[in-house]
């Protein structure tokens, strides 16, 4: 989504009307269960590598139908996301999602070069290489690596949610931030405060 911090009291498609876009938000990203911060090195390169594709792809208009859709092929992802033959809407088409996947996998690892040379690093084509594999073997996606975990220590998922919140919260609590650090956000919290009451 095209995002612009708004002034008091202004609407954000007006704040994208009068100063232009300021950042991007990506949504319906996963989160990484496995990492205190939710997200690596790798799905970060991945992500970056991604955006840069949707800002030189043309990205003509949706249609009613396809817009309509879009609830739909979401939903199907959450609950399939893993079957081999899921199909989704594309164009008012039913085509299997792997094809369509590897189809934008390739286009990424056409672009991903680029940022390697760019940064003097291969990995943003080792994270699109990674990513592919994730595609070809579904063993390797975060919900299979869960599914493991519950069956090899027998356990619901509340329980390894809770555990892996304990696990995550005990890596913060000993990395605590600095005092200066700290300050700087007790006192912008406390303006946050103060600029509710007066709103």
């Amino acid at each position: 989504r095209p995002k612009r911090t708004t002034e008091r009291g202004e609407r954000p498609t007006t704040a994208l009307s009068r100063r232009g876009v300021e950042y991007v938000e990506l949504r319906c990203v996963d989160l990484n269960p496995f990492q205190p911060s939710g997200i690596d090195v790798t799905s970060a390169h991945f992500l970056e590598v991604f955006a840069l594709h949707c800002l030189l792809s043309d990205s003509p208009p949706f249609t009613g139908v396809e817009y309509a859709g879009l609830p739909h092929n979401q939903q199907d992802m959450v609950e399939h996301g893993r079957d081999p033959e899921l199909r989704l809407q594309v164009g008012g088409e039913s085509v299997l999602f792997r094809e369509q996947a590897e189809r934008l996998l390739d286009e990424l690892a056409e672009l991903a070069p680029l940022l390697d040379a760019a940064h003097g690093t291969l990995a943003y084509s080792q994270a699109i290489a990674q990513e592919s594999r994730k595609l070809h073997d579904p063993g390797l996606t975060y919900s299979a690596t869960i599914v493991r975990e519950l069956r090899e220590h027998d356990c619901s998922f509340f329980e390894f949610a809770q555990q892996t919140a304990r696990k995550h919260g005990e890596h913060f609590r000993q990395r605590p931030l600095p005092q200066a650090r700290m300050d700087e956000l007790v006192a912008v919290a406390a303006a946050s405060h103060q600029d509710q009451v007066a709103i």
